[in-house]
């Protein structure tokens, strides 16, 4: 397996939906998603567990050990060869895997990619940071 995508996720029912469908719907498949329910509140854990794609393992904390906490877990059983990680109430952007991962293949000197990040609430951009090719 090439990739382990790692969401660490505390009370995001919400967004969550559209988070796993944008990461579930990019062009890279190679992939296997590690969702770490920290003690959620909300519908969260229920809607983690809804998820019928074979890729997709839950495991849901007795006690939040907020997202720093969670995501190691995620990391701790990881079996791909990276890590990609994303928050729980993100959108991935169509592509986003295959040119991190084209990118590290090709560079591997490179530890550690970033994406472009939107701040975004309704009907405005809050703040953008600019995306550079490397």
């Amino acid at each position: 397996m090439k990739a382990s995508v790692v969401i660490p996720v505390r009370n995001k029912a919400p967004y969550l939906k559209e988070c796993l469908d944008s990461v579930f719907a990019q062009s890279f498949r190679d992939f296997e998603v590690i969702a770490v329910d920290d003690a959620s509140t909300d519908d969260s854990l229920e809607i983690l567990r809804s998820v019928d794609d074979p890729r997709m393992r839950v495991i849901a904390l007795e006690r939040n050990v907020g997202p720093g906490g969670a995501a190691q877990r995620a990391m701790d059983v990881a079996n791909g060869e990276i890590i990609l990680r994303t928050d729980a109430d993100d959108h991935v952007l169509p592509g986003r895997f295959q040119k991190q991962i084209a990118l590290l293949d090709r560079e591997p000197t490179i530890g550690v990619t970033s994406g472009h990040k939107q701040l975004m609430a309704a009907p405005h951009i809050l703040h953008k940071v600019p995306l550079e090719d490397a």
